[in-house]
């Protein structure tokens, strides 16, 4: 049987039970030094064999890191010791997935979990992990209380303070809002302004200050993206953040918006640009390299086909959102990628608005349709559809198709199934709702 790089790893470290990757019963008669159980209590891991694979040379190896995150992985107890390990690790690719580890097991903390844990966290060898960790369950439950907002913003304030590079202290846990907490910004804000000073040619302090303040002073932000990209020319994620942070600013449709939609689409193309540029070298490798090419194609173009729509640019717009949906349907891509959620709804999401354009209603609606068949995806499943081709469709007096696409939009949007009805019965009266952020998702 041929196994997946994956799999040739986990297969030693799973002591009895199924592999995650490609569903082999296992069971061994190894007696490791350590062993734990899985958290669903279906299996048993041995961590002696995944505490190995963390010294080995090969960087995809101790990747298997992030074996840890899912549903059958080792009990949290086992977990910190090996995530703490990994964190150290040189690869920067596998202290994020580390991080994501933490922060994925981090949301699932059950209550008595939360105390042993903060009653640990000062004397703790680990306590990088368990703050990752900490925080993560308080991103989710931090209205539960004042004190949970307290202890939140503690953790918030030591990342800063001693781990300013960590992938985790510039993603939306470590974040303080000012309209949320105007006292506890204008300290975070000092501390981010401090530590981009104190250590000037380290770009990755420099995007992190810049990924804390895009919610609260975008041009500070975009000043901290310029910075980081001067400093890491070569890193395609500073270009792609830019681009991200001039689409957002298009969104008060004021006097610079169309300028800002240019830029966006500017700093996207360099983004993918210098991703293309860095794979070169793997293009005609082997498969298995080609085929991340592939998906990595796959995961720009929604952003690309969008910026270019936004910018006015509406052939190229169309050359992308087309590009999107044949990649997505490639069998050069593992079956289990085909089809993504997101490239089926925004590659039809433009394609649909092109057409609207030069006056296809009839093809507009289609691709509103086949917009809304897809499987979905995190963002699709939380923040829900984008709504700008259904506004337009409505604006042209489209509405049994708009209240269809609706139906097909509950099927992964359940989570507001209220919207869509509220939205639904507006339709029906002669209204065009107001669908605030999801003209923008």
């Amino acid at each position: 049987m041929h196994l997946k790089p994956i799999c040739k790893v986990a297969h030693d470290q799973i002591i009895k039970g199924i592999c995650p990757w490609c569903d082999t019963e296992l069971s061994s008669n190894d007696s490791p030094q350590l062993a734990a159980a899985s958290r669903t209590g279906n299996s048993q891991w041995n961590i002696t064999a995944m505490d190995a694979s963390l010294e080995q040379e090969d960087a995809e190896v101790r990747s298997t890191i992030s074996n840890i995150m899912i549903e059958q992985g080792p009990i949290i107890e086992a977990a910190i010791p090996l995530l703490a390990k990994a964190l150290e690790d040189d690869a920067e690719e596998v202290r994020r997935l580390t991080e994501n580890a933490l922060s994925s097991l981090g949301r699932d903390l059950l209550a008595e979990d939360v105390q042993r844990f903060e009653d640990q966290v000062q004397s703790s060898p680990h306590v990088l992990a368990l703050r990752i960790l900490l925080l993560a369950h308080y991103f989710i439950g931090q209205r539960a209380s004042p004190a949970a907002r307290d202890a939140r913003y503690q953790h918030v304030l030591w990342i800063i303070q001693n781990a300013p590079d960590s992938h985790t202290a510039g993603n939306p846990d470590a974040c303080i809002l000012k309209r949320q907490n105007e006292e506890g910004y204008a300290e975070t804000k000092s501390l981010w302004l401090e530590q981009v000073q104190r250590q000037p040619s380290n770009a990755r302090i420099a995007g992190n200050a810049a990924k804390f303040f895009i919610l609260n002073d975008k041009r500070k932000s975009e000043e901290f993206f310029q910075k980081a990209k001067v400093l890491e020319p070569e890193n395609p994620d500073w270009p792609k953040h830019l681009g991200h942070l001039y689409s957002l600013l298009t969104r008060g449709k004021d006097a610079h918006a169309a300028d800002e939609a240019k830029l966006a689409l500017q700093e996207l193309k360099a983004s993918e640009k210098v991703r293309l540029k860095s794979n070169d070298s793997l293009v005609n490798a082997e498969s298995d390299f080609a085929e991340e090419d592939l998906l990595g194609r796959i995961n720009a173009l929604p952003d690309l086909a969008k910026a270019a729509l936004d910018a006015g640019e509406f052939e190229e717009a169309r050359r992308y959102a087309s590009e999107l949906l044949t990649l997505t349907r490639s069998e050069d891509i593992p079956k289990y990628f085909r089809e993504d959620g997101n490239a089926i709804h925004y590659s039809n999401l433009v394609l649909g608005r092109c057409e609207l354009r030069e006056g296809n209603i009839e093809q507009a609606k289609k691709h509103l349709i086949a917009s809304g068949q897809t499987k979905g995806s995190p963002n699709l499943n939380s923040f829900g559809p984008n709504m700008s081709l259904a506004k337009d469709l409505l604006e042209n007096g489209e509405q049994e198709v708009v209240i269809k696409f609706f139906e097909l939009c509950r099927v992964f949007w359940e989570s507001h199934a209220d919207n869509l009805q509220e939205w639904s019965e507006q339709v029906q009266q002669g209204e065009i709702p107001h669908f605030g952020a999801n003209l923008h998702y």
